[in-house]
This record gives C-alpha cells, sequence and structure tokens, in this order.
C-alpha cells in the first residue's frame, strides 16, 4: 500500500506545476543541465545544453544520467539510479539512490533543483542546479 501511495504521489507531483505556471509535464525529459552556482567557492558555471542531461522515468522510479564532459560537480553518476520524490510543507524533495538531493522547483520548461534546501532544513556551501527541456 505505501508503494502505491508513493507512486500516486510522484505522478501527481511531477504532472503538476509546482509554482503554477503552466508548465505542464514536468518529469518529461530530457533535462538539460545548463547552469551550477554555488558550492564553497561560489562557482557559477555554464554548461553546453546536451551535454549532461537527465530523464526521469516515472512509471519505474528511474533516473538515466548521462554525462558527456565529467568534472561537473552533479554529484550523480552516470548511468541508471532508483529516484523518489518526497513533499514536506510546501516543498519537494528529490532523492536519487536512497539520498536527500536536494529540494525541486519546475517553472516553464525548467526545474531547479536546490541542495542547500533540505528536509532537514537549511545547508551551506551546496549546489543549485539549472536544468531546461
Amino acid at each position: 500500500m505505501k508503494k502505491i501511495f508513493l507512486f500516486l504521489s510522484l505522478i501527481f507531483i511531477l504532472s503538476c506545476s509546482v509554482d503554477d505556471d503552466g508548465g505542464g509535464d514536468q518529469g518529461i525529459g530530457p533535462w538539460n543541465l545548463i547552469n551550477i552556482q554555488g558550492g564553497v567557492n561560489g562557482s557559477d558555471t555554464n554548461v553546453d545544453r546536451g551535454a549532461i542531461t537527465w530523464i526521469f522515468d516515472e512509471f519505474n522510479l528511474k533516473l538515466f544520467v548521462t554525462n558527456n564532459i565529467g568534472g561537473i560537480p552533479t554529484g550523480v553518476d552516470d548511468g541508471e539510479h532508483d529516484y523518489r520524490v518526497e513533499t514536506s510543507g510546501n516543498e519537494s524533495f528529490l532523492f536519487i539512490d536512497d539520498v536527500e538531493y536536494g529540494a525541486l522547483s519546475f517553472g516553464s520548461n525548467s526545474l531547479t533543483i536546490d541542495q542547500n534546501i533540505t528536509s532537514s532544513g537549511t545547508a551551506s556551501d551546496k549546489y543549485v542546479l539549472l536544468f531546461v527541456r
């Protein structure tokens, strides 16, 4: 029963716009990582569209990561990973391979993952990743 609830919750979260700007179908990809900000040194790194892609398979709860350039601190290796989304209050949090990855925020054709916002509070010196379709 718990798995069914998690699955239905995930479908709902990925099919509804968090900020209600008409984005729709947020979980469908691929998502192209285009910018990473933060870290201890406060970096701001632009990434060529298509160089790093994430595809969420919302039916099998699998994330497929392809990194064609390396050296970019996404914290997620190439390949297939299990994932889930949990909601706490007004925030949705992404877990990859049972490790909390960050807060999700959808915009019109964009996805932001903020690792500074966690389900247990805020962190510092983490990364904010911006993805576009």
